[in-house]
């Protein structure tokens, strides 16, 4: 088998977020061990790999071979830094069959937390990795879990943290709390992925004024009618968002109330962060509804959204809060 070969089938075990699963049960080879090394990197998608992905994961693949990868994890260089893993979720249906970019198996997780674990990794807590990190204090191959967006199935991941003693924070986005609704953004593509039917006729929508018909034979075109819907329903409220949603499951007939009610696509509620924070997990900004303006003077505009995030965050000051976006993290004060 040619090398491309070898890091395509390689490539088919990497998950969200570029972090990849052993491949044949020897999870000290392969792909995975780069995640040691404190380089990041974006998802890998076997599916759709570019040139520069390949080369990438080639030049890597090489590095693991020749025993590069064993120097560098072990070298002064990455003694000196934190390797922030960054997950989304972890599923409790086939969310992650749909959407492997945000998504993962809980048995996927389980085994890259054993990684952890069998490489011998100093996993920290944020603040105490940048902490550490300042003193010049950290440990071999330093290591910090956080988790995007604050999925309600955050729960699920709690006893496999706790198994191994390690820490995490939640980059938690608030649109969601105060409504017992999913998210519209990621409901409507998983509502066209699991639909049988191959066309569908757009009506009785919020926000559509006509009748629309679409097909949905091939994944691209299930893909251009989930976008469709997303963007003419972007401006209405909650609400009237789920109305759609609710609207659409019928049309594709896909169960709404199953999806409901296995919470997959829901955000946390107030009461589970409060449950959560008093466990030890942490909790940190992620916007209000998942996008942040570019500026000083964006960030700093008073707003309701903000009440909203300052008053969800159990954090005890607004000069301890840390804001993730599009931008690496920094700090952010409330104003």
């Amino acid at each position: 088998m040619g090398w491309v070969a070898r890091v395509r089938e390689e490539l088919e075990n990497t998950c969200s977020d570029g972090i990849a699963a052993p491949v044949n049960d020897e999870p000290h080879r392969g792909i995975s061990r780069r995640l040691m090394l404190g380089l990041g990197g974006a998802t890998l998608a076997a599916a759709a790999l570019s040139a520069k992905q390949v080369k990438k994961a080639a030049a890597l693949q090489l590095a693991d071979w020749t025993g590069t990868m064993d120097w560098v994890m072990n070298s002064p260089w990455r003694q000196k830094r934190v390797l922030i893993l960054g997950f989304h979720g972890v599923a409790s249906l086939d969310e992650d069959r749909q959407c492997p970019i945000l998504f993962m198996s809980s048995e996927r997780f389980a085994r890259h937390l054993q990684l952890l674990r069998e490489l011998r990794c100093g996993v920290l807590g944020l603040q105490d990795a940048l902490d550490r990190l300042q003193r010049g204090t950290l440990p071999e191959r330093s290591v910090v879990l956080t988790f995007d967006d604050g999925y309600r199935t955050f729960d699920h991941v709690v006893p496999q943290l706790q198994k191994y003693g390690f820490p995490a924070t939640v980059y938690l986005t608030t649109e969601y709390m105060d409504y017992d609704l999913p998210v519209f953004n990621l409901l409507c593509p998983y509502l066209f992925w699991k639909t049988s039917l191959d066309q569908v006729t757009l009506d009785g929508f919020v926000g559509l004024p006509q009748k629309t018909a679409l097909a949905i034979r091939t994944p691209l075109e299930r893909e251009a009618a989930a976008n469709f819907v997303k963007d003419f329903s972007k401006r209405l409220s909650v609400q009237d968002r789920d109305r759609n949603a609710r609207r659409l499951a019928e049309l594709l007939r896909v169960d709404y109330e199953k999806i409901f009610d296995q919470k997959i696509f829901h955000c946390m509620s107030r009461s589970q962060v409060k449950t959560l924070a008093a466990a030890g997990i942490d909790f940190q900004m992620h916007t209000h509804e998942h996008w942040l303006p570019t500026n000083d003077a964006g960030l700093r505009k008073p707003s309701v959204p903000t009440a909203a995030v300052s008053s969800a965050l159990p954090a005890a000051s607004p000069s301890t809060w840390r804001i993730r976006a599009a931008s690496p993290t920094r700090r952010f004060f409330a104003c």
